[in-house]
């Protein structure tokens, strides 16, 4: 070990100083959770691996994480242009006949 980049200077371990950047920490999922089991997790430091008390995760009950839409979309869009398209036919026809 040495005092500097120039390695100049020898030191012992002793004497070696870790400057402290702070905790980072992020969740690390030790077990999934499925729709009938808890799952745990826990939060682990990325600078210096410090563990925090694992947390269970909830069963999801059933509640299905596809991402399917069901939504119809379609269906909606199809109804809001004939729903515009009856608008504009109306307020056409009642501008033609105060015209005459």
């Amino acid at each position: 070990l040495f005092k500097d980049a120039t390695a100049s200077v020898e030191i012992t371990e002793a004497q070696t100083v870790i400057a402290n950047k702070g905790h980072e920490y992020e969740w690390i999922v030790d077990k999934e959770a499925t729709s009938t089991e808890k799952g745990i997790k826990h939060e682990e430091c990325k600078v210096c691996h410090d563990k925090k008390a694992a947390v269970e995760i909830p069963a999801a009950g059933g509640i299905s994480h596809e991402t399917g839409d069901s939504s119809m979309t379609g269906i909606w869009l199809a109804i809001l242009i004939v729903s515009g398209i009856g608008v504009t036919v109306t307020v056409y026809s009642k501008k033609k006949r105060s015209v005459r």
